[in-house]
């Protein structure tokens, strides 16, 4: 193993660089430690002040969701859930272990410098 010393804008670089590859490999060897197998305290704590005193109906959109289970208790909760993540692994390992079944409605293609992305809307 090669250990290369790299400045933090270097680093960035090589993470854009890489763009969703790096994030697909990550989730593909498990090497997810900032994934929690739990619903985060804070949230559960906050939520009537965030929803305007528990109201349901509500959305909530969850950038970099990866397989949150915060998605879950907000659904739980009541609110339509949105979250948006690069890794297509990471929310099709979502909808495995939550039991939710996928219809795609829609799939839209964008290009962002030189990686194209897909965007799926899921029914």
């Amino acid at each position: 193993e090669h250990l290369i010393n790299m400045s933090a804008t270097q680093e960035i670089q090589k993470l854009q660089s890489e763009g969703g590859e790096f994030w697909e490999k990550m989730w593909s060897e498990g090497h997810t430690g900032w994934h929690k197998d739990f619903v985060q305290e804070i949230l559960k704590n906050h939520f009537a002040y965030l929803t305007s005193g528990g109201q349901s109906g509500l959305s909530v959109f969850v950038p970099l969701c990866g397989k949150s289970l915060d998605m879950v208790w907000l659904s739980d909760q009541g609110l339509s859930v949105v979250g948006c993540d690069i890794s297509e692994l990471a929310a099709q390992q979502f909808y495995t272990e939550n039991n939710i079944t996928v219809k795609k409605c829609k799939e839209i293609k964008y290009l962002h410098k030189t990686t194209i992305f897909s965007l799926l809307e899921v029914c």
